[in-house]
């Protein structure tokens, strides 16, 4: 495999046990793996680790958080898209502790967004009817804009939702509730799907 130069980031990727390489970007490596079912990849800030990854195999490891900082008590919600394109959500206090199970989207998802969108609609829900006064995301984007009505979407099961979240956060933070951002690292409801964003 010919060298690459030391850039920031790389994306290791596998078709199978005679197909594999490194890419600079995620676009090269994503038009390497479109379209392919089984295909793994991963990004790693050097060129050791990636071809560290591809030589053992290009094993997924559970995602473990060895340090998180320590968490304000609240409601933590998550978004994600797998390897199957299908979004999954999640709802976990500070501790990670899981709860409310897997979470039905009440339509297909068209987006990632939409899931963080449903979700954290969601956590507003749990979180008042369980007397928590901290909600927090890693979505800017739901966080800053789509929570309130700050939107230019045309998709009407998307608009659903964010004007359904405009009046539970209203009523939430009327009542002394706080929403709030927190990294993706530190997210305890993170499902671990880093997917780089095309």
């Amino acid at each position: 495999m010919a060298k690459i130069k030391n850039t920031q980031t790389f994306y290791a990727w596998r078709l199978s046990n005679e197909n594999m390489g490194i890419t600079k970007t995620w676009d090269e490596c994503f038009n390497i793996v479109k379209g392919h079912s089984y295909a793994k990849y991963k990004k790693f800030p050097t060129l050791e680790k990636a071809q560290e990854w591809l030589d053992g195999g290009a094993k997924y490891e559970p995602v473990v958080k060895l340090a998180r900082k320590n968490l304000d008590k609240g409601i933590y919600c998550d978004s994600g898209t797998g390897k199957t394109n299908q979004v999954r959500v999640k709802i976990t206090d500070e501790n990670g502790v899981d709860l409310c199970g897997v979470i039905p989207l009440d339509h297909p998802a068209p987006t990632n967004n939409y899931g963080e969108l449903f979700v954290f609609r969601e956590a507003l829900k749990y979180a008042m009817q369980n007397g928590h006064t901290k909600v927090f995301s890693d979505s800017k984007l739901i966080l800053n804009f789509w929570s309130k009505g700050y939107c230019k979407i045309e998709d009407e099961q998307t608009l659903k939702i964010i004007k359904d979240v405009v009046v539970l956060r209203k009523i939430f933070e009327e009542a002394g509730g706080s929403v709030n951002y927190v990294s993706g690292d530190d997210n305890p409801a993170d499902l671990g799907y880093h997917r780089p964003k095309r």
